[in-house]
């Protein structure tokens, strides 16, 4: 695993957005967003958490670095749904 925490903290002081792209995280190990300090997470809820395919989520942190998480479900064109 990259050190994502410090890589962000890093990014931070030079003034640099950061996306942390967690697909492999949810339910394999523990996951604090808000710790992290990225602008932007995404994570799939498929893989670990056996939930439908092409469910997941995003986390934004506002100007006062309160997370932000919406749901999101894409639908799978191989399932034909």
């Amino acid at each position: 695993m990259l050190p994502a925490r410090e890589l962000c903290q890093l990014a931070r002081r030079r003034g640099v957005l950061t996306v942390v792209d967690g697909a492999h995280a949810p339910a394999m190990v523990p996951v604090d967003i808000d710790s992290l300090g990225c602008d932007f997470y995404g994570g799939n809820c498929h893989k670990w958490l056996l939930a439908p395919i092409g469910s997941g989520f995003g986390a934004t942190h506002g100007n006062g670095r309160q997370c932000h998480i919406d749901t999101v479900f894409f639908e799978d064109a191989r399932l034909g749904t």
